[in-house]
């Protein structure tokens, strides 16, 4: 599967359904622009042909052609285009959660700016590369549904998911879900956001979680 520059934000919200298109706007141009383009250098900066391999090619881009984001030159000028061709191993690993995350739990800090919203994704993106299947499946799909139901969450314009909420998305029996919480808490992937009672009881349904940045 190849993927254009401009396309990264579609494929990487693509399991959301309906909610990207409320993610999209939650983020705001500025937002939606820096994230896209902090994952086009995460991915470029890569350089493993295992996860991912690009290519590039220079097209002439008309200086009334504003819709084309592709990286590098101005107005009139030429531009490359990137193209991204995702692997197995990207696809067996946490990695295609990257961009959901950090949208749902950047915030206006980190995705104020094209540095912020790079650095966020390179800190995610170190923290989420050694998940792989089928060793961390419950942790993946742990993340997935913190992405999901977060990312329904900021549609709600409610605060982050609750431990109840991450559980029933998981289709996981309880005891795996929270050993693959606490492997992610282990490894700082994610982190309480509010306890729903008494400090440090993990246990508890109300505890609300968010992805570290």
């Amino acid at each position: 599967m190849v993927v254009y520059e401009n396309e990264l934000l579609g494929f990487f919200f693509a399991p959301l359904g309906t909610e990207k298109v409320e993610l999209s706007r939650h983020l705001g141009p500025d937002g939606t622009d820096n994230l896209r383009r902090a994952l086009a250098e995460a991915l470029v900066e890569a350089q493993d042909p295992l996860l991912v391999e690009t290519a590039e090619a220079s097209i002439d881009v008309p200086s009334s052609f504003k819709s084309v984001l592709f990286r590098g030159g101005g107005p009139g000028e030429r531009r490359k285009v990137v193209t991204f061709s995702f692997k197995d191993g990207f696809s067996d690993s946490a990695l295609p959660l990257l961009g959901i995350l950090v949208a749902v739990f950047g915030g206006p800090l980190a995705l104020g700016t094209g540095v912020a919203a790079a650095g966020a994704v390179r800190t995610l993106w170190q923290k989420l590369v050694i998940l792989r299947e089928p060793e961390d499946a419950a942790a993946i799909r742990v993340l997935d549904a913190v992405g999901r139901v977060g990312a329904a969450k900021v549609a709600e314009g409610a605060r982050a998911p609750t431990w109840q909420d991450i559980l029933a998305a998981t289709g996981l029996d309880e005891k795996a879900a929270r050993t693959a919480l606490g492997l992610l808490r282990t490894r700082k992937v994610v982190d309480v956001e509010s306890w729903g009672d008494q400090a440090e009881d993990l246990d508890h349904p109300l505890n609300r979680w968010k992805v570290r940045l």
